[in-house]
């Protein structure tokens, strides 16, 4: 086995990493990393259904989709992602408890009082600190799971609040629960850095692995499967399967309901009710949105025109755009 600490806190590099080494090295690999803050969502997810779109625009919170099925996780500084890949992918599949094993017993050893909770989550106390998701490649398994360790859980539970009812799909829906971080439990406390050197460590021991880091063209490679897929709009939003949205907006002299389907992340069937129905540009703004990206730059640039007066029925620019996550 081979192991490493990534050099990179971009989410899209890192995803791109475990792909690269999944499909590219023929050995088993252990890679820990961290990411900037990013909500990471699962391959077959409805990316805007798992996340508090107005909050996610305000702080420019990328939303990346990775390879395998699960729920969607909030990154930042203070939480450790680790990566398992196996080359026998029968023997690993769903089997969570042998996987999560080494790194179950590290947190044990350093005083945390963990266990496993369910197919693949480890918990503390009944509080989430570990989901784990899986994808098999070739005959290779992905295995890959976060550990809160000192995060920002305030901005974790904002990120990742979402009004329920607003999206009718067949997506898989995330599984909400509370939350805690590690750190606190320690016997011994340590920062990140240090959490990340120790547990290396004990995969190293434990499987008799060597240390590596990636080369110029291993760089290179993962920098351009990045730019080509988790970087892109088409990947971490396009993917999304199909989805229906219908919401609703008042002011004091108008009722309004959107509501639109969604195919490869456009907008079709876009109908807009209520007390604007004798308006003209309630038309307009049905033309100009059918067929746009369910993306807010995309929006905003549509709807410029129609709401170059300053309002639509007393509803601004930035609350219409709300309206539309």
């Amino acid at each position: 086995m081979i192991c490493l600490i990534s050099p990179s806190t971009s989410p899209a590099f890192n995803l791109a990493a475990e792909e690269y080494l999944l499909s590219v090295s023929r050995e088993d690999c252990f890679m820990l990393w961290q990411s900037g803050s990013a909500v990471i969502v699962g391959r077959n997810q409805n990316a805007w259904a798992e996340v508090n779109a107005p909050y996610i625009r305000e702080n420019r919170i990328p939303v990346i989709r990775r390879l395998s099925g699960g729920g969607a996780v909030y990154q930042d500084g203070g939480n450790v992602n680790f990566t398992f890949i196996r080359s026998d992918a029968n023997r690993f599949r769903a089997a969570f408890p042998e996987i999560l094993n080494p790194v179950l017993t590290f947190l044990q050893q350093m005083g945390v009082p963990a266990r496993q909770e369910g197919a693949s989550d480890l918990v503390i106390e009944g509080r989430k600190i570990s989901g784990n998701a899986q994808c098999v490649h070739r005959g290779r398994l992905l295995h890959h799971g976060t550990l809160l360790f000192d995060s920002d859980l305030a901005a974790l539970s904002r990120a990742l609040h979402v009004t329920p009812g607003k999206y009718l799909d067949k997506a898989v829906a995330s599984i909400r629960k509370p939350v805690t971080n590690i750190r606190p439990w320690l016997k011994e406390d340590i920062d990140v850095p240090a959490f990340m050197e120790r547990l290396l460590g004990e995969i190293q021991h434990r499987y008799s692995a060597r240390r590596i880091v990636f080369s110029e063209s291993d760089r290179a490679a993962i920098h351009e499967l990045a730019a080509e897929r988790y970087d892109t709009w088409e990947w971490n939003f396009g993917h999304s399967p199909p989805y229906r949205l219908q919401n609703s907006l008042k002011t004091p002299g108008c009722e309004l309901t959107i509501a639109f389907d969604v195919r490869s992340g456009c907008l079709l069937d876009v109908r807009l009710s209520g007390t604007v129905l004798a308006d003209p540009a309630t038309a307009e703004i049905e033309a100009c949105l059918t067929d746009c990206r369910h993306d807010d730059r995309s929006f905003r640039e549509a709807l410029l025109p129609v709401f170059r007066t300053g309002s639509f029925h007393g509803i601004i620019l930035n609350d219409f755009l709300d309206a539309l996550f």
